[in-house]
């Protein structure tokens, strides 16, 4: 069973995202930024009608699908004919690729475009800091230029929203251009 979330499922959300956080940064980031009925960024979870556990969260953000579970119980064809029935439309599908793949054989995609991610930790690091380095909040008068230089940068270029989503991002002061 597919369902909205609301502000009353945002601790046990939370939770369940906070098994995995290199995969689940982008789920709680859009949660603690834009709540879970925003014009641009909804969330819906797919619980086990049996158990009523999570089976995985699905995030939309303006055309672009997120989905995430942490034992891979993904039902992409459930997940597709809510949206349709519901008229959501979305353009791209993100997430491990295990999790994305399998929406190939249920919607037709122009383009593929995998991303290569990995995380490496390593034992007993403490960054060094240069209080000599400044780093400044980009403002909507930077929009063209970062997004003209994430243009040149491979695993960005085919993923990126149109400049006026950034630009309404900085505005805000909000998002993670």
């Amino acid at each position: 069973m597919i369902r909205q979330l609301t502000k009353q499922d945002r601790t046990i959300v939370q939770s369940y995202l906070a098994k995995e956080p290199v995969w689940t940064l982008y789920f709680v980031y859009n949660i603690d930024n834009y709540g879970f009925d925003s014009d641009f960024c909804q969330f819906w979870v797919d619980i086990d009608d049996t158990t009523y556990s999570i089976k995985s969260v699905i995030n939309l953000f303006y055309n672009s699908l997120s989905v995430y579970s942490l034992d891979g119980r993904i039902d992409h064809r459930a997940i597709v004919d809510f949206l349709q029935e519901n008229d959501i439309p979305f353009e791209v599908v993100n997430g491990k690729e295990e999790m994305v793949g399998p929406f190939q054989e249920v919607v037709t995609f122009g383009n593929v475009h995998r991303c290569h991610f990995a995380e490496l930790q390593r034992k007993n690091f403490r960054p060094a800091i240069d209080d000599n380095f400044r780093f400044e909040q980009a403002r909507p008068k930077d929009a063209e230029s970062v997004y003209s230089l994430l243009k040149q940068i491979d695993e960005f270029r085919e993923m990126l929203l149109p400049i006026e989503h950034m630009k309404d991002q900085l505005e805000a002061e909000s998002g993670i251009t």
